[in-house]
């Protein structure tokens, strides 16, 4: 039997195959790279060329560019749209980096690394009295550019106000605008005093009473003529009402007392539960620590140094105290102390440690009061900096009065913008006004 033979090739369709080996790649992201004044609650978009999946192979990091801190993120994927929520409150001024790597298409071809990286606004805030959150519109603080509030709500007198930081976070968190717990820590009391932040004190302490024979003095009083007077016409001796004493035998109680001193933690642990109650409020940004700090005042054993095992034991107790809040306050608020600008003498006489304190601290707000200090702006600029320096990628926002001195509360709007533009010079990223509706000053300077 004979066949055909029909041309063998047609046996098998004449083409040439291809496989896709490429992996996505990124068209554009938002905010694009590079990007300055980005808002810190902003959602970050990333739009490739194709659609993709996320495996767990894939790389997707937001971390802070300064500090190498990876910020916590919620991601989803939509097509070829990569959505990035970050669950942690981003830091004014800041340098963020994104990470991507090994994104897939439907194919399972992986992307090679991919950054970009953007900075936030800066800070512009003010310290708030609990008394003007009120009387403070939303409209003016957008005006004028806050970013961030710390509302006074443990004072100096010891009393709190719950509802005041309550009524701020409803008022300015839906504009954007951040509400801080500023709590006056190792200072209460009225008159107000100074709390030994390790706890430690020296007292009298009642003994017994003893019993003995003896003279003692017995007070009585005398009328004593002391001069004329004309009283309705006549003369007449004006009197007065002097204490004298006279001895005689009898018994005579005396009370011993000694000196005892020891460790008491009970006012330090109702201040770590109570800051740990005020952080579970929703929507808080933040909690800010005041007078976390010995008075520094040596006369009235106040300094750090006079603390039993000087300067280091002081050290210690305040960043311990720091380390207690940090690890007690709800996840994703920030921690901030406002510290004391004296730099190298902080340890010796507030018990402030700045590298110490930066283990625990999302960022330092430093009082740089110029007038206070009896300084200038250089002052201001080498503060920061030294501050900046020890600060471990740490952002610093400068503090500063919106008024000369505490003896002069008169300020003109150039001084104010010098004193930030020279926090600026220093590595500052941002600054915040002590304090809201104490002069007239409105013109809050640009950064």
């Amino acid at each position: 039997m004979a066949f055909a033979v029909i041309n063998s090739v047609s046996a098998v369709e004449d083409s040439t195959c291809s496989t896709d080996t490429t992996g996505p790649s990124v068209v554009s992201v938002d905010p694009v790279n590079n990007s300055v004044n980005v808002p810190d609650n902003k959602v970050i978009k990333v739009t490739f060329n194709e659609t993709i999946n996320v495996t767990e192979n894939s790389t997707i990091q937001l971390k802070n560019k300064n500090t190498g801190e990876q910020i916590p993120i919620s991601k989803s994927v939509n097509d070829n749209v990569l959505t990035i929520t970050p669950l942690a409150k981003l830091l004014a001024g800041v340098q963020y980096t994104l990470f991507l790597n090994n994104i897939t298409d439907e194919l399972g071809n992986g992307m090679g690394l991919y950054t970009s990286t953007f900075t936030t606004i800066p800070m512009k805030g003010y310290w708030m009295h609990y008394s003007d959150v009120a009387g403070a519109t939303v409209a003016y603080l957008q005006s004028k550019g806050i970013t961030d509030v710390f509302v006074l709500t443990r004072g100096s007198d010891g009393k709190t106000h719950n509802a005041e930081l309550l009524a701020a976070i409803s008022k300015f968190t839906p504009a954007g605008i951040n509400v801080h717990a500023w709590i006056v820590c190792f200072k209460t009391g009225n008159p107000s005093y100074f709390v030994c932040p390790s706890g430690y004190y020296v007292k009298s302490v009642y003994v017994k009473t003893i019993r003995y024979w003896g003279w003692k003095k017995k007070a009585y009083k005398v009328k004593k003529k002391v001069r004329w007077k004309k009283v309705r016409g006549k003369w007449k001796y004006k009197y007065k009402i002097v204490i004298r004493y006279k001895w005689r035998k009898g018994w005579i109680y005396k009370p011993i007392y000694k000196t005892v001193s020891g460790y008491d933690y009970t006012y330090r642990n109702n201040l770590l539960n109570y800051i740990q109650s005020i952080s579970n409020y929703a929507n808080l940004a933040g909690i800010h620590l005041d007078y976390v700090r010995y008075s520094g005042v040596a006369s009235k054993g106040h300094a750090a140094y006079q603390e039993p095992g000087g300067a280091t034991a002081a050290v210690n107790a305040v960043t311990g105290f720091v380390q207690q809040v940090n690890s007690k306050i709800r996840p994703g608020v920030l921690l901030s102390a406002a510290v004391m600008p004296e730099c190298g003498n902080n340890p010796g006489y507030y018990g402030q440690d700045y590298s110490r304190l930066a283990d625990y601290l999302d960022f330092f707000v430093p009082m740089t009061y110029e007038g206070n200090y009896n300084t200038g702006n250089s002052w201001i600029t080498s503060v920061t900096n030294y501050i900046v320096s020890r600060a471990k990628g740490k952002p610093v926002y400068d503090g500063f009065t919106t008024y000369v001195s505490d003896s002069n509360t008169w300020t003109a709007d150039s001084d104010l913008a010098a004193d930030v533009q020279s926090a600026k010079a220093g590595g500052a990223k941002g600054f915040v006004l002590f304090r809201y509706g104490t002069s007239g000053y409105t013109n809050v300077p640009a950064w």
